[in-house]
């Protein structure tokens, strides 16, 4: 397994592919012991065999699972870290008459469940091991309307909601917590063809990578914290999706954790999306290996 006895032990959720898949990557690069969670088995086992991590198989949505993904982490790690909430899904069910018990129940169990199951389970682990840091993938339809996938969209905005809430009883236990809010991500969520009908009007989809890289950064005290007062908003514009004619990123409202929301200034140019993130780091941190040291 990457990383010796002292390294840093992170879990990214939805980890078999996308931006969880990427997630992963960057922490096992930077020597993090890495346990990947997923129900996509071949391809989960796959990638923690790349990494050099850890795969567990275990269905978010279920609060049992989680209290089997905290036993592994306290006999095989003892400590945790950092947590990626990123597994979601998205149905795209435009009409709210045609969306079936079965897939309002997924809906609600990955986005929502998922979160507040992971984080209740996780916190206490994170802060017996003296602190660290939680990233929930939202999504830019966490602040906006999303017409084409409505119920997705309201899953994202109690998942905004639920970070900016705990934001502050989790600073003062040595944790913070943030949430990134992409637009639209070229994953295995959005379907071949819609990609192609996407960029065939100018869209262009992010990077899973990018991403990946935005979470990293609120680990790693990167500038995306340096200089930040507690509480405010961080803003990180990167080349991607979801605008033009009422695109989403076009739309997006910037709020502030604990706070009211105000209306973002102005819209971003075409083919940029903006992720939005929240939370209060208790500190700055200077990883070295993600070992935890104050700067």
């Amino acid at each position: 397994m990457t990383g010796g006895p002292d390294a840093d032990v992170v879990i990214v959720t939805g980890a078999a592919s996308g931006i969880g898949l990427e997630s992963a990557r960057l922490f096992a690069a930077r020597g993090a012991a890495v346990v990947l969670v997923d129900v996509v088995d071949e391809a989960g086992r796959r990638a923690a065999s790349e990494l050099g991590g850890c795969f567990l198989h275990a269905d978010v949505s279920d609060a049992r699972a989680w209290d089997d993904v905290v036993a592994h982490l306290r006999a095989h790690h003892g400590r945790l870290d950092v947590a990626h909430l990123n597994a979601g899904v998205s149905q795209g069910i435009t009409d709210i008459t045609a969306v079936t018990d079965a897939q309002y129940r997924r809906y609600t169990g990955v986005n929502i469940d998922g979160v507040f199951f992971g984080a209740r389970a996780l916190v206490p682990l994170i802060e017996g091991s003296g602190g660290g840091s939680i990233i929930v993938t939202a999504s830019v339809g966490g602040m906006t309307p999303v017409p084409r996938d409505p119920v997705y969209a309201m899953t994202k905005h109690a998942v905004v909601g639920l970070v900016r809430s705990l934001a502050d009883d989790l600073r003062s236990r040595g944790i913070s917590i943030n949430a990134v809010c992409p637009g639209t991500v070229a994953t295995g969520m959005v379907p071949l063809a819609a990609r192609a009908s996407l960029e065939a009007s100018g869209v262009r989809l992010l990077d899973p990578a990018d991403v990946a890289r935005t979470v990293l950064s609120l680990v790693t005290a990167s500038p995306v914290h340096a200089g930040k007062p507690a509480g405010g908003p961080v803003e990180v514009s990167t080349e991607g999706v979801d605008e033009g004619p009422g695109g989403q990123a076009g739309r997006a409202r910037e709020a502030h954790a604990g706070g009211a929301s105000e209306p973002h200034a102005g819209r971003a140019p075409t083919g940029q999306a903006v992720l939005h993130l929240w939370g209060r780091a208790p500190e700055p941190y200077r990883f070295s290996r993600l070992g935890k040291e104050r700067t």
